[in-house]
């Protein structure tokens, strides 16, 4: 009925269904109506006020009619192009604002200091004409603050004299020129004095690097201990064969006997009885081997060059002997020419029991050295005439009468007898040096150090048995005759003082030498002498040279000197800025020594802090010994 639609003219049933479909469709959009009519409304309402904006802004681009047409599209676009470039300036204005901004600080920062330099002048404004002629005068203002320094300093050194010298303060300028006068002669003399020094020093550079002496004594030395290596392979093979010629001999004759038992006595006699010669059969055949006096048994391979020199001397005489109907002379030429000194007396010991057995030696020799040590030899044993024949040299000059001899190779190769004398007293005897801890070598050092029983150490010392290293040789050879406890423990403290030194080298700085002051290139050549004078004030002590130096012990010495010269004692340890060792650590060290070697005792621990405190007690190389 609302809809005015009678239900005569719906022919059936499904048309009204249509219909009723329909109306339910209308209703639910009827439903919908009034929030889509707000919504057209808000719609409205957000075109109006964008509208009036766009207008508003618009007119700043002076468009006040807004039609709509296609044009507007165009201006539009055109409106937004204006935006972004207004954008882009907006951006350009802020940076620019900011410079400016910077700039002004500059500008105020460029006032303060200009101010400030005006006050330092002492005006209220200057100008640029002005400032332009303070620049030309800078050059000229650096010299004369340069000058000023010197005077200050020169100042500072004439004070520090005066101080020193306070007569001097009482004297008129009179008195003072003519003291200037005296001081500058004598500068002038000592000037002159150390050029003549320069020059001699020039000069004994010049002949050591003409005669090339240095490297020759080098070169000798090292072909010395070449030629002692030769001579001691050589002996051996000479000693060898000759014991080899003897075989050969008694086996082909019936003078083995007589040979042997000549030999033999040879031997005893050359060596005052301290060696014997034996001879053993094995399944190899004859086996030769000497002993001494305590009973140990070496074979030829075994003995030391003057031993074998001995045995040699023994057998060859034996030979030559045996059936002769009377001793005949011995010539010998210049035996003593690659033997040290006691290898040396070994063998003019031997000669000289030839002689007193009846046979007449010669001995040539052209070296003065060798007659003096034959002399001071012979004159020890009576009953031995002897004759020294000197052949003249160039114009008819006796060389060998013209020589002193020094007297000391009978000291320095006799062993002296410990008797009553303590381990000290027995050390001075034996002319043991002392140990320096920054020359200090494992290998050569005394085994008087080592080895408390002095009857053992005598022993060694007659064996020429004095280093470590000549212990280990013996050691090698698998001769125990010295006992294996000796052995252990000799190279045990060896070893555990070998570590001592170095805990102690490593950390500690090493003394201050005279060659380091020499060789400085911190300083020029004209303040070596100066340094030395500081360097031995202040017992070589590196540390105290800095300081010294610092607080003007050389006046006009410059910081930068200092500072090079204490960067080079840092280099080679003469100062360290490592913390110093202490007692009980360098102790420590040399006590794990001891704990490795498995003899850890109280005696050996006693031993070595007893050591370290005469070898480390005073390590200035002040040139005098205290231990």
């Amino acid at each position: 009925e609302a809809a005015g639609v009678s239900g005569q003219s719906l022919q059936d049933e499904y048309s009204m269904r249509n219909l009723l479909h329909t109306v339910l469709q209308w209703s639910k959009e009827q439903q919908k109506r009034p929030g889509l009519e707000e919504k057209i409304k808000q719609a409205k309402d957000e075109y109006e006020q964008t509208h009036a904006v766009v207008l508003r802004q618009l007119e700043y681009f002076s468009i006040t009619e807004v039609s709509e047409d296609p044009v507007l599209d165009n201006d539009v676009q055109n409106v937004e192009d204006l935006i972004n470039e207004l954008w882009v300036a907006q951006d350009e204005l802020r940076n620019k604002s900011t410079e400016v901004a910077s700039m002004f600080s500059n500008v105020e920062a460029h006032t303060a200091r200009l101010k400030q330099f005006n006050r330092e002048l002492g005006v209220d404004e200057i100008t640029v004409n002005e400032l332009e002629v303070f620049e030309e005068r800078v050059t000229d203002y650096l010299a004369c603050k340069e000058k000023k320094s010197g005077a200050k300093t020169l100042l500072e050194d004439a004070r520090s004299r005066v101080a020193v010298c306070p007569e001097l303060a009482d004297l008129t300028p009179g008195e003072l020129a003519d003291r200037l006068v005296e001081s500058q002669s004598a500068g002038e003399e000592l000037a002159k004095l150390r050029e003549d020094k320069a020059v001699i020093k020039e000069r004994v550079r010049d002949a050591v690097s003409k005669t090339n002496l240095a490297l020759a004594l080098d070169n000798k030395k090292a072909t010395e201990q070449k030629l002692m290596d030769k001579i001691e392979q050589s002996l051996e093979a000479v000693a060898a064969q000759a014991i080899i010629d003897w075989l050969i001999e008694e086996t082909e004759s019936e003078n083995r006997p007589k040979v042997f038992d000549k030999a033999v006595e040879n031997l005893r006699s050359i060596t005052g009885g301290q060696m014997t010669l034996h001879v053993t059969m094995t399944s190899d055949g004859e086996r030769f081997t000497v002993s001494d006096q305590v009973g140990s048994e070496r074979a030829l391979d075994q003995l030391s060059v003057g031993e074998r020199v001995q045995v040699l001397l023994s057998v060859r005489l034996a030979f030559l002997s045996t059936g002769e109907d009377a001793a005949l002379p011995i010539v010998v030429d210049e035996a003593l020419g690659t033997s040290d000194d006691l290898r040396a007396k070994d063998i003019i010991e031997a000669l000289v029991e030839l002689a007193k057995a009846g046979r007449q030696i010669f001995y040539f020799t052209a070296q003065g050295d060798e007659v003096d040590k034959w002399k001071e030899v012979l004159d020890r044993h009576d009953g031995v005439e002897f004759k020294l024949i000197s052949f003249a040299g160039e114009n008819g000059i006796d060389h060998l009468e013209s020589r002193e001899s020094d007297g000391g190779f009978l000291a320095r190769t006799t062993v002296p007898k410990p008797g009553e004398m303590s381990h000290l007293e027995y050390g001075v005897a034996l002319g043991v040096e002392r140990l320096n801890a920054w020359t200090f070598d494992r290998g050569r050092l005394s085994l008087w150090y080592l080895v408390d029983d002095l009857d053992v150490l005598y022993q060694c010392w007659r064996r020429n048995i004095r280093t470590v290293s000549l212990l280990e040789s013996h050691a090698r050879t698998q001769r125990r005759d010295l006992g294996d406890a000796v052995l252990e423990v000799a190279l045990g403290r060896a070893d555990a003082l070998a570590r001592s030194i170095e805990v102690f080298c490593f950390g500690s700085p090493r003394p201050l030498s005279e060659a380091d002051v020499m060789n400085s290139q911190a300083f020029t050549d004209k303040w070596t002498t100066k340094v030395l004078e500081v360097v031995e004030n202040n017992g070589f002590d590196a540390q105290k040279v800095i300081e010294a130096l610092r607080a003007k012990a050389v006046a006009r010495f410059r910081e930068d000197y200092i500072d090079a010269f204490e960067a080079e004692l840092l280099s080679n340890r003469c100062l360290t800025a490592e913390t110093l060792p202490t007692r009980d650590g360098i102790l420590a060290a040399g006590v794990s020594a001891f704990v490795d070697k498995g003899i850890e005792s109280d005696e050996n621990n006693e031993w070595l802090a007893r050591t370290l405190d005469l070898v480390l007690g005073d390590q200035k190389l002040s040139g005098t010994s205290n231990g």
